[in-house]
């Protein structure tokens, strides 16, 4: 169970790789069209171009954010997770959900009082499959980890 665990975190961080490379080379795209009609960019304003300039860098950065972060989990998934390491699934644990939860607070705060509502809904459905698929990777591979040991 352990193998069919990091499978499905391993389908998890090339998920997030993924998506972390289009806030690279797509930032307009992952922003949505709801940035361009709430500052109401158009092509006479020099200010707002600039502002939209900085709210793609901003997304790019997150992006670069989020691919070190992803190379890092494959990283531990090699080294630990599939050899059965503790500290791995603890690692994936508290981190991996950490980071996700994180990620939904994010785009939840956003929504409340930015509402940025349509640029953001396909990230908070993205987050919350990367962390109900995390979950359903970490918890099937529990008991390989955590197997009680029989006295003789």
């Amino acid at each position: 169970m352990a193998k069919l665990g990091a499978f499905i975190i391993a389908i998890v961080l090339i998920y997030s790789s993924f998506f972390s490379v289009l806030n690279i080379i797509a930032p307009r795209f992952m922003m949505g069209d709801t940035v361009n009609s709430l500052i109401g960019i158009g092509a006479d304003d020099a200010k707002k171009v600039a502002t939209m300039k900085s709210l793609e860098f901003g997304q790019k950065i997150m992006g670069s954010i989020g691919l070190v972060i992803s190379f890092c989990g494959f990283i531990i998934l090699i080294t630990g997770f599939w050899r059965g390491k503790k500290w791995a699934w603890w690692m994936f644990l508290i981190s991996g959900v950490t980071s996700y939860i994180w990620g939904l607070i994010y785009q939840l705060w956003g929504l409340i009082f930015q509402g940025l509502i349509m640029a953001i809904k396909s990230s908070i459905i993205f987050q919350s499959i990367a962390i109900i698929a995390l979950m359903i990777g970490l918890s099937i591979s529990v008991n390989s980890f955590f197997k009680k040991e029989q006295k003789q």
